[in-house]
């Protein structure tokens, strides 16, 4: 069996690069996402049932896949192995057990990876990892358009995304590639991407007919690259390394470490987090006020009720007689 994960911050080209594996014959799961207008018109290849998972992971770390503090987690996200691991092992099974070649494509596992890399290594899995970067000040736009996210926040995501896929990767099979390579030159992407993950001998044909420019929104010519910002500075430094193979190991520990010390408990940037999460709060709460105050949450009262009382018996088991 031979897995390839898909990597890279939030609208940078994961689903893209997922769409390319499909059409060279790697299989991306049972329940893919359904393409969303304006958002990713050619789909997503995220499949539900991973990122379900996930999303489940991140609860039980009380965080999101939006938490500016997802650097300071990675120790929480270790610890859930002992009590989520088992149940990753058996839906990798479930999911992926009868395919020798297959993807897993989903942003979050980018800061997740402290608990994946355990299940995969638990499994005799070696995965190969394709990392996909995409310009900070790209990714500020989609996300301030998509979101309503600040620039602060955002790159607080992207430099947290980037960071932990490239440090906890460095081990493995690993290809980091650029949207700007992506869209500029698709082909020679694609025969890069099945050169690192042996899709040659697999019988898949390299076409990058999947990968489509003129989808792109944001471009960073036309975004505000601000390089006397500090945070963006910092990120610029990771890309650009990155993106032209010079950066190493210990240069995106540096970043890292620096980030951590001044950026990453920016009060700014916790308040509009901690305003996101209010918001959904007061959402879901009004939500609930007005399904309890319904006439089908009065009509359903009586059935609520001898379900608690049915449940209530067969907890207690059936009643004896006092003689």
């Amino acid at each position: 069996t031979r897995p390839i994960v898909v990597l890279g911050m939030h609208r940078s080209g994961t689903s893209a690069v997922g769409g390319l594996l499909s059409e060279l014959g790697v299989f991306m799961g049972k329940s893919l996402f359904a393409p969303q207008k304006n958002v990713n018109e050619k789909g997503f290849y995220e499949n539900a049932a991973i990122v379900g998972f996930n999303e489940s992971l991140f609860d039980a770390a009380l965080s999101s896949w939006d938490d500016p503090l997802l650097l300071d987690k990675a120790a929480d996200f270790d610890s859930l192995y002992a009590s989520h691991g088992a149940r990753a092992a058996q839906l990798l099974q479930r999911e992926y057990g009868d395919k020798d070649l297959w993807g897993m494509k989903d942003p979050r596992m980018s800061v997740l990876l402290p608990f994946w890399t355990r299940v995969f290594a638990d499994c005799g899995l070696q995965p190969a990892y394709l990392v996909l970067l995409r310009h900070p000040a790209e990714v500020v736009a989609s996300l301030r358009r998509r979101d309503g996210f600040s620039a602060a926040k955002t790159l607080s995501l992207w430099l947290a995304h980037t960071i932990e896929a490239f440090l906890r990767t460095g081990n493995a099979r690993r290809l980091v590639v650029s949207y700007d390579q992506l869209c500029a030159a698709p082909a020679e992407c694609a025969r890069r991407l099945v050169e690192c993950c042996g899709l040659a001998a697999s019988g898949g044909q390299i076409s990058a007919a999947f990968i489509d420019a003129g989808l792109r929104n944001q471009r960073a010519s036309g975004a505000a690259v601000e390089r006397d910002d500090p945070l963006q500075g910092l990120a610029l430094r990771i890309y650009e390394g990155l993106v032209a193979e010079t950066a190493t190991e210990a240069d995106v520990c540096t970043v890292r470490d620096e980030f951590t010390c001044r950026f990453m408990a920016d009060p700014a940037v916790l308040r509009e987090h901690l305003a996101t999460v209010k918001r959904s709060e007061v959402h879901y709460r009004q939500l609930f006020e007005e399904a309890y105050g319904s006439l089908w949450w009065k009509a359903a009262l009586p059935f609520k009720k001898l379900e608690e009382a049915i449940r209530g018996n067969a907890r207690h088991g059936p009643l004896r007689s006092r003689d």
